[in-house]
């Protein structure tokens, strides 16, 4: 008895150790989050473990595989690409089901053509230039003529 309880114990570490094993080296999913399937319940979420045991988890990972979309998820479409979001994560469809958590997708701006006018050259009539004829002006010293005696004794 003691050794079939040593073998089923044994059996059971070695299912364990498998399972751990594909987890962590993305056996269920591959990809950044380390292969983990979580799950949304109750507004959290939980990271799937060995023996059908769930961690809840503060955030999600890029690379994380979730079964299912939470609630209140809107579709949006981001360079032709239709994205799923939560206004914190953005998921888009996994090739192995589920969904996987990607980096927000970066929205490229159309590039607006620019129309080029032609340029119309009117070419530049240069006008005969009219002569400007200066008067000579004759300017003429004034002599102040001095005071006389007489004038200057009264």
């Amino acid at each position: 008895m003691k050794k079939y309880l040593c073998l089923v114990v044994a059996c059971m570490m070695l299912l364990v150790s498998v399972d751990a094993f594909a987890y962590g080296h993305g056996g269920h999913g591959g990809g950044h989050g380390g292969g983990d399937r979580y799950s949304y319940r109750g507004g959290h979420w939980y990271r799937s473990g060995a023996f059908w045991t769930q961690t809840a988890v503060e955030a999600l990972v890029v690379g994380a595989m979730i079964n299912s979309l939470p609630p209140r998820i809107q579709p949006v479409t981001v360079n032709g690409a239709i994205y799923y979001t939560d206004g914190q994560y953005y998921y888009l469809p996994s090739a192995n089901g589920g969904y996987v958590v990607v980096a927000p997708p970066i929205i490229q701006q159309p590039v607006q053509p620019v129309i080029v006018q032609p340029v119309i050259v009117q070419p530049v009539v240069q006008q005969p230039v009219q002569p400007v004829i200066v008067q000579p002006v004759i300017v003429q010293p004034v002599v102040q003529q001095p005071a006389r005696e007489e004038e200057h004794h009264k």
